[in-house]
């Protein structure tokens, strides 16, 4: 794998990082210059539906939910999660690691995920894109096969 580039500036792989770095540049507010085509990009190489992105709300380390656990509820917190118009998508990205697990639970991360976002009524009414984003484009091991690999910096795909 080449070296990520927050190594370079001593950052290492700590995800939260990189999700903050690839949440800076998805949110067309921010002051980078590129607007919202980063994002657009991305967007266009996972669906062929053109989601309007105009309004796009970018956050990063979001809170989606409450995922059924052993003897209690597990917080379930996704990387980036970007609410349009119509659309939601959730970015769930792994750097040199898979699903983390949760002593509560037995269910693997991606599965927690979809639970929360079905119970949650925020996200009610809304058209979904999820997209699980690593370095090789592998798809989840432990979680549905309705994920597709792709590259970008590669990722794997879950429309509903």
């Amino acid at each position: 794998m080449p070296l990520p580039v927050l190594s370079i500036c001593g950052r290492g792989t700590q995800e939260i990082r990189y999700s903050k770095y690839l949440g800076y540049f998805l949110d067309g507010t921010k002051s980078h210059g590129l607007g919202f085509r980063y994002l657009d990009e991305l967007l266009s190489l996972v669906t062929d539906e053109k989601i309007d992105t105009f309004e796009a709300v970018v956050e990063t380390e979001k809170w989606i939910g409450k995922a059924s656990g052993i003897s209690d509820f597990v917080d379930c917190v996704c990387d980036n999660v970007i609410t349009c118009a119509q659309h939601i998508i959730f970015i769930e990205q792994k750097i040199n690691s898979g699903e983390s697990e949760n002593p509560n639970s037995e269910t693997a991360q991606l599965l927690r995920y979809d639970e929360a976002i079905r119970a949650n009524e925020e996200f009610y009414g809304q058209k979904q894109l999820r997209i699980y984003l690593t370095p090789t484009g592998r798809k989840s091991s432990k979680s549905p096969g309705k994920l597709y690999p792709m590259k970008i910096w590669s990722v794997s795909v879950l429309v509903s």
